[in-house]
């Protein structure tokens, strides 16, 4: 038996395979094709570091905020000062994807009053808080502390400064 084919049924089915084969590859690519994320890694500060509202009982005064631990600011020795409110600084990384991220911080930090006049130092950050981030849920965080220094002239006084932290990425 011969097949005869007619010109125009040959095109038209032409056209029809060639349409599937494309749609078919578009399938494929989409469905099976790993994606990135296209979201932009964002950082969050979700508290800021607050030493609270300290009542002291010598003229020098140290406090710890142990982000590491408690979390909340005591007095080194424990019978210098009343402390209350306080907190450790917490930061929240979003979209960073799967990579380790660390964080480096200054040496010490000079607060000053309101009138601009140094009123105390933060340092020992690195012992304080942590130096990696950690996973909790699908976003990375890490606390931050440490430890203030300070004496009578800051007393009764609101301090502030920037903290300015290195954060690496690997």
């Amino acid at each position: 038996m011969l097949l005869q084919f007619n010109p125009k049924t040959i095109n038209k089915t032409a056209i029809f395979v060639l349409t599937m084969l494309v749609w078919m590859n578009i399938a494929v690519f989409v469905l099976f094709v790993p994606r990135t994320s296209y979201a932009d890694p964002r950082i969050y500060l979700a508290q800021n570091l607050a030493f609270g509202r300290v009542i002291p009982r010598t003229r020098s005064l140290t406090i710890i905020i142990d982000a590491l631990g408690s979390k909340v600011p005591m007095c080194a020795p424990s019978n210098a000062c009343d402390i209350t409110g306080g907190h450790a600084a917490c930061l929240y990384f979003y979209d960073f994807g799967n990579v380790h991220i660390s964080l480096n911080f200054p040496s010490s930090v000079d607060l000053h009053t309101e009138e601009g006049t140094k009123g105390a130092t933060l340092q020992r950050m690195h012992m304080f808080s942590d130096v990696e981030a950690f996973v909790e849920g699908t976003r990375q965080k890490a606390y931050i502390g440490g430890e203030l220094i300070t004496d009578y002239t800051a007393y009764g006084k609101s301090l502030s400064g920037t903290v300015h932290v290195e954060i690496t990425t690997y």
